[in-house]
């Protein structure tokens, strides 16, 4: 007889989730062994004057959190006259265009599409990996040798968010977290509600680019990315690219997806998870708290909102990736780098902002957030990405860019969509892809 398993559990389980040592968070692979610049300054003084922070999260700052964050920090440091902020909508877009200026504030979150051989040319280090491993995780992403120009200003975990009353209303009464059984749930939601199974956000695009965050999670292999640039058949039936293109493509193939994926829109999708129109969203954990608001909002109960692990290529076990999530740097050219590095600080560790947000803490002594409750309840293992070799930091991107795959890319994926719609085999799509991986690998040497 099958059991429900627990709405919420309590805090003190979260030590039985194994977290495993250095780390990436897949986005991180860009090459270059650059030093800081000749003559740089290292934070020094007191913090004290006016800054300025760059941000991408417009919401905190048109709802007056971040400002909240300012009134506390200038609270501690009272020689801080000013902490000003500029919130960006199209961050990943504009910022990029000001780094070659100088003109992005004193404190920033790095865009995407920064690889680390551009590090030292705009950023300032924070320290050594030795001086800040003491202290802090997820360090390998923004780093260069030794030197770290970025601190994570929380960690995700990968997962699936979902709706647990739909579950329900479809029979599914136990967490499923094997392939087979994920599969097996969203056809009950299928066979047995009027709700989405699984709602792809095909035209926004940038949730299946996310999608490769998930490399290794099928069979908790830390090393999967780094494993690829040594396979010319990665998308080989039990290769880490097969499970985690498998979930997708075998979801669309099966019908079990929206049923016109041009349609559908990033926004709306929280909302439509929170009032059980759609059952499940491949996201990260930061998703949860959203998503949460979006079914407050519309009327609709936050505790109907969950969350798993991405599941897994075996019975009886599950994993999940930890990954820094959005970084902190400061300006190399700032005129008030002590205030800066205080800043950024004092947001990991006195601010509340990833409590708040649902973020692992990048402090390594901090304990996991509630949110991540039910992984704990299925004992699932929880590891950090290894990062790419020394001398090998660009092998994966050179690899993937020389196949013309674009791995981390939504058109990637939007192909695959495309392909499961018009029911091609898989095996013959991922053919395709292990041959263009290998001609890739040969061109990258």
């Amino acid at each position: 007889m099958k059991t429900k398993w627990p709405a919420a559990v309590a805090m003190g389980a979260l030590v039985s989730l194994v977290l495993a040592a250095c780390g990436d968070n897949g986005d991180g692979d860009g090459s270059g062994t650059s030093s800081p610049p000749a003559g740089a300054d290292a934070p020094a003084g007191g913090p004290a004057g006016e800054l300025k922070v760059l941000t991408h999260r417009t919401d905190l700052d048109q709802d007056g959190t971040l400002q909240g964050y300012a009134d506390k920090f200038m609270a501690k440091y009272p020689e801080v006259t000013k902490v000003e902020f500029e919130s960006i909508t199209a961050y990943d877009d504009d910022v990029p265009l000001r780094l070659s200026t100088g003109d992005f504030g004193d404190v920033l979150s790095i865009p995407n599409g920064v690889t680390n051989d551009q590090l030292a040319q705009f950023f300032e280090p924070f320290g050594t990996k030795a001086e800040l491993s003491a202290k802090y995780q997820f360090l390998d992403s923004f780093s260069v040798g030794d030197q770290v120009y970025g601190l994570a200003q929380g960690g995700i975990a990968t997962g699936v968010v979902y709706n647990k009353k739909v579950f329900a209303d479809a029979g599914v009464t136990q967490p499923p977290t094997s392939y087979d059984d994920f599969l097996a749930a969203l056809q009950a939601v299928k066979d047995n509600t009027d709700a989405v199974p699984l709602y792809t956000n095909y035209k926004d695009g940038w949730p299946l680019g996310d999608l490769q965050r998930n490399m290794g999670v099928a069979k908790g292999n830390a090393d999967a990315k780094n494993d690829m640039t040594a396979n010319d058949a990665p998308w080989a039936e039990d290769g880490d690219a097969y499970w985690l293109d498998s979930l997708l493509y075998d979801a669309v193939d099966k019908g079990l997806t929206e049923d016109d994926p041009t349609t559908t829109n990033w926004e709306e999708s929280k909302t439509l998870l929170g009032t059980g129109k759609v059952a499940t969203l491949v996201l990260q954990s930061w998703a949860i708290s959203q998503m949460q608001a979006a079914a407050t909002d519309a009327g609709a109960s936050a505790d109907d909102i969950g969350f798993l692990p991405v599941p897994s290529a075996t019975a009886g076990a599950s994993f999940a990736a930890v990954l820094g999530d959005r970084y902190y740097a400061m300006n190399a050219k700032s005129e008030n780098k002590a205030t800066a590095k205080a800043w950024v600080e004092f947001m990991i560790e006195e601010s509340g902002y990833d409590a708040k947000e649902g973020f692992v803490s990048t402090l390594k002594s901090a304990p996991l957030p509630s949110n991540l409750s039910a992984l704990s309840y299925l004992g699932t293992e929880l590891f950090e990405p290894t990062a790419a070799p020394a001398g090998a930091e660009g092998l994966f991107d050179a690899i993937d860019t020389a196949a013309e795959i674009g791995f981390s890319s939504a058109p990637y994926r939007q192909a695959l969509i495309d392909q499961a719609r018009q029911h091609v085999a898989k095996a013959e799509a991922f053919s395709a892809l292990n041959a263009k991986w290998a001609a890739g690998r040969a061109a990258a040497g």
